[in-house]
């Protein structure tokens, strides 16, 4: 745990599985920053280095404090990647923590021209700021991939270094998977980039954003999506109504599980297609209305409403329905799950009914709600 005012006049270099608790009035100021690097820089098959921040508490009057540098070392991350590193594994669950990238480092991510690697935050206050071309959390500057990047909780600010996104990628990125489920988040793209997305000329990219968040592209840019000339980024991202979001970009795909909360209304437009690809899961306990395609390789589980007026293709997937489904699967109308008791075999058993049809409930059965029709 550190305690009291800690100051590092040299660049902190992780190995391993490394945890910091910041205890109660701590000051860990790293002065060069902290590197977390991933030896190989193939971020596709993990690192062998992490780092982990925790807080001893979340008093904010008390709070610890870590301060990492990234701009007294030519081209590194605040936290993350020297020049030519790929970011470790991140993960920030508490504390104070302000983060500052050096020449095409970013603020927490890879060091300039790399991935921005794997990163988690849980909670926090989370300050980012990316040096020239690099993102605040995300990749280092020119032609990097954004990497991992999963927030949770926290209250964050995130800034752009020149032509990079607030959270997402560096100038020229390809871009790097984003998921967003909470946390007061302020993204701020610099010239010509994405608030959360590409920089400018990137492309690529899946973004999930299931929460409000207060995003601000560049000049030219998305606030949500693409940079200044730059194409190829998809996903879900909040409009301007609240708790109602939409998918945007050509043939958007989900890169990891997602769950739709219960107030959220989840359009998916016409000419626009989502697809969960096979191994991948999309749990609806909100709204889905599809106007456009929703392609299932994987398996789709409603617990809400989805009303489909355009069209759902289901040919190698599951479809688990346990509530509304208004429309049909493959021209076919689709089947929720009941269950009613089997007096012959003295046992629960689950059967299957179309929306439209009307099942008996006899004196056996254990509860309507086990019926499917509360």
């Amino acid at each position: 745990m550190v305690s009291g005012t800690v100051e590092v006049a040299s660049r902190i270099v992780v190995s391993g599985d490394v945890h910091i608790i910041l205890g109660d009035g701590a000051h860990l100021n790293a002065t060069y920053g902290i590197t977390v690097q991933d030896n190989d820089r193939d971020i596709t098959n993990g690192s062998a280095n992490s780092l982990t921040i925790y807080a001893q508490s979340t008093d904010e009057t008390t709070i610890g404090k870590l301060t990492a540098n990234g701009e007294n070392v030519a081209q590194a991350a605040g936290i993350g990647g020297r020049s030519g590193g790929a970011s470790g594994n991140i993960t920030i669950n508490g504390g104070t923590i302000t983060a500052t990238g050096g020449m095409g480092g970013a603020g927490i991510g890879g060091g300039s021209r790399c991935a921005g690697g794997t990163i988690t935050i849980n909670g926090g206050t989370i300050n980012a700021t990316g040096g020239s071309d690099a993102a605040g959390i995300g990749s280092g500057g020119i032609d990097s991939s954004g990497g991992n990047i999963t927030i949770n909780g926290g209250t964050i600010n995130a800034t752009g270094g020149y032509w990079a996104a607030g959270i997402g990628d560096g100038m020229g990125g390809l871009g790097g998977n984003i998921i967003i489920t909470g946390g007061d988040i302020t993204a701020t793209g610099g010239r010509d980039a994405a608030g959360i997305g590409g920089g400018y000329f990137g492309s690529g990219g899946s973004i999930y954003v299931l929460t409000k968040v207060n995003a601000t592209g560049g000049d030219y840019a998305d606030d949500i999506g693409n940079g200044a000339d730059g194409y190829g980024v998809s996903g879900i991202r909040p409009t301007d109504t609240e708790n109602v979001y939409e998918v945007f970009g050509d043939n958007a795909s989900l890169h990891c599980d997602i769950i739709i909360p219960a107030d959220a209304i989840v359009n998916i437009p016409e000419g626009i297609t989502l697809t969960i690809p096979e191994g991948m899961t999309l749990t609806n306990n909100g709204t889905i209305n599809i106007d456009g395609t929703l392609i299932v390789d994987g398996t789709l589980i409603n617990n809400g409403t989805i009303n489909n007026n355009g069209t759902v293709n289901n040919e190698n997937g599951d479809i688990l329905n346990y509530n509304i489904f208004n429309g049909t699967v493959n021209g076919n109308e689709v089947a929720i799950p009941y269950y009613d008791w089997d007096s012959v075999n003295n046992e629960l058993t689950q059967y299957s009914k179309k929306t439209s049809e009307v099942i008996e409930i006899t004196s056996d059965s254990t509860s309507l709600a086990q019926a499917g029709i509360m």
